[in-house]
């Protein structure tokens, strides 16, 4: 067996590595021995020789190296990665969770760049490491064997990030059962669930968030839920006692699939679908003199990177000041960008409320649920930030 290759990072890469980050990016390594390709093992020393690491050397020209073990001993094997998937979705039941919930959280899980989730009888899986996406076939049966309730694996690798890798981009079922719908239960609503959708085919993160909204709903409000994919809030808004909810995406297929959940929970007298661009209809519906006694605004990540920030800033605003135009009473914004901080995401959304000629007050912050854990030495771990606000 071949001595891996060894690579040596700077100082203050260190650091960060033994406070937990869980990646390396090219400019802090200094040193390569050896000659690693992408998928290969690696070890990881700082520049005075001290082991910090074991990881995987990656393709592409942003993370070079993904930490997969800090113990000397332990080795980077197909077997590991099993165990650490069933030690993961171990937690969730434990966690208490059922049959919805995010299976593998990256890394969060020590499974760098894995995302699992789980909708029923369907498992979705997604990853950007090498290595793992030359097992993922192994994993995907381990999935099917861990969890008799589910019967099929699709595979949803088509993301930016996916890209950024050099990885081909690829979709398709890799296990079981050749299903591609199914309907899950989610606080005592049904939700259509298509693995053909955006992301992984419906929104875990904002499980927690779609329940607290009821409580700022009263009886006979109207609600505008914004970035509305298949009605997550609005179908909560209209089961807590709104009379009138419009649902506004950009996508017709996804307020289709709404149409078929509002039905599904006889709320559909209460849904209005419009398939609109966000910031456009806002200002329409301004311009009109609409109002609305409840907004939600979840948006799609407009930070994607940290050299996007300024850019994605203007976004979150630009929607925010028309959004707190419309409320009469309460805005629920969210942002799940992983390049903008709370402290940030909410200096913007006060900005854009005082362009609206409103002062705010936020009575409730809501983040990702248990089954999306934050590891501090990864903060892009922690990206769902949502404020429920009251304009004053």
């Amino acid at each position: 067996m071949l001595e891996p290759a060894k690579i040596f990072v700077d100082e203050d890469c260190a650091r960060a590595i033994k406070y937990g980050s869980p990646t390396i990016y090219n400019p802090a390594i200094k040193q390569v021995k050896g000659e690693p390709r992408p998928g290969d093992v690696v070890e990881i020393y700082s520049l005075d020789g001290e082991f910090l690491g074991k990881g995987i050397w990656q393709a592409g020209k942003g993370i070079r190296v993904r930490i997969f073990t800090r113990d000397p001993r332990e080795e980077i094997t197909k077997e590991l990665v099993l165990e650490r998937v069933t030690r993961a979705n171990k937690k969730r039941k434990q966690w208490g969770f059922k049959d919805v919930y995010r299976m593998v959280y990256g890394d969060s899980d020590y499974l760098p760049s894995l995302i699992i989730d789980r909708f029923g009888d369907i498992a979705v899986l997604q990853d950007t490491d090498p290595f793992l996406d030359s097992i993922r076939k192994d994993i995907a049966e381990h999935v099917l064997s861990l969890e008799p309730g589910i019967e099929t694996v699709y595979e949803k690798n088509d993301s930016r990030a996916r890209q950024k890798s050099t990885l081909p981009p690829r979709e398709g079922l890799l296990a079981g059962k050749e299903k591609y719908e199914t309907v899950i239960e989610e606080h005592g609503l049904l939700y259509k669930v298509s693995v053909l959708g955006q992301k992984t085919g419906f929104y875990l993160d904002q499980r927690d968030n779609r329940l607290k909204l009821r409580k700022y709903i009263e009886p006979g409000d109207k609600v505008l839920d914004v970035f509305s994919y298949t009605g997550g809030f609005g179908l909560n808004a209209a089961a807590a006692g709104a009379d009138e909810v419009w649902l506004v995406d950009i996508s017709e297929k996804a307020l289709e699939v709404a149409k078929e959940n509002a039905k599904m929970n006889s709320l559909q007298d209460k849904i209005k679908t419009i398939a609109a661009d966000a910031l456009e209809y806002l200002k329409k519906l301004y311009q009109h003199g609409e109002r609305f006694d409840v907004v939600v605004l979840d948006p799609p990540a407009f930070v994607t990177s940290k050299k996007g920030l300024k850019k994605g800033l203007q976004a979150y605003f630009a929607v925010n000041r028309f959004a707190y135009r419309l409320a009469k009473r309460v805005v629920v914004t969210c942002s799940c960008s992983q390049h903008l901080t709370l402290l940030k995401f909410i200096e913007t959304v006060r900005a854009a409320a005082a362009d609206a000629k409103k002062v705010i007050r936020i009575v409730e912050i809501g983040t990702q649920p248990q089954d999306h854990p934050i590891l501090p030495g990864a903060p892009t771990t922690w990206y769902l930030k949502v404020l429920f606000t009251e304009p004053l």
